[in-house]
């Protein structure tokens, strides 16, 4: 089997420490994992990295300009999509994809074409909305119906000229919709709901936990409760 994760980063932030792990528990059980990403402090084993620091800034330029995030890097995503081509991965595992780096319409429509199976982890409400990764902090459910006049239009990717919320969100139920194996992965049942009201209505939807070190996050000796006269 081959997986390949996608993700901004790589080993460093909480979506880059989790694809390393992630690649690091495919490796230990036989299973060939690759990861493509935009930056890394390290040196990536098995790993592809996309775009330079030219196509970045020109798509956080475009970004800024129009409002659409993950809409740009063409010719980096065409030549990813190329590398796939030889690659043949049996699984897309999509990750943080708002980083300016990846095409995402280019992304999704060749996973339909090729019948590739994807999984989205759901590290936030990027993907089934119009743009935001957060909507709580405002009260907004917009994004159950269309988005538009975004409340948060100014604040994560600032769109200068044109709110494209709407725009963007009817894109990604159409591109997601399309493809015949997605299944979305949320680390609580709250995000999973969520998901589960407007792009991800039809895909298989289950939340996994974060996981914990046991051996650090244990039960030990402790004098606390005779500190603050607890007993």
């Amino acid at each position: 089997m081959k997986i390949v994760q996608i993700n901004a980063v790589y080993g460093y932030g909480s979506t880059g420490i989790i694809v390393k792990d992630i690649q690091s528990a495919c490796q230990n059980e036989g299973i060939d994992c690759l990861v493509a990403y935009s930056q890394s402090k390290e040196e990536v084993c098995n790993g592809y990295h996309m775009g330079n620091m030219i196509s970045n800034k020109l798509h956080a330029i475009l970004t800024r300009i129009g409002g659409k995030q993950g809409c740009f890097s063409y010719f980096s995503t065409w030549s990813f999509l190329r590398f796939l081509d030889n690659y043949k991965p049996d699984i897309l595992h999509l990750h943080n994809l708002h980083g300016c780096y990846i095409n995402v319409p280019m992304l999704l429509k060749y996973a339909s074409k090729k019948n590739i199976a994807v999984v989205v982890s759901l590290h936030d409400c990027w993907f089934y909305t119009g743009g935001c990764s957060h909507y709580t902090s405002v009260g907004c459910n917009r994004w159950l119906q269309k988005c538009g006049n975004c409340p948060l239009r100014y604040e994560e990717f600032p769109a200068l000229l044109y709110d494209s919320s709407a725009t963007q969100l009817r894109d990604r139920k159409k591109l997601f919709g399309e493809i015949k194996n997605l299944t979305a992965v949320g680390v609580s049942k709250w995000i999973v709901d969520e998901a589960k009201k407007t792009v991800f209505s039809e895909a298989k939807c289950v939340a996994i936990h974060n996981g914990i070190d046991i051996d650090f996050f244990c039960p030990t000796e402790s004098d606390f409760r005779k500190r603050y006269h607890l007993e």
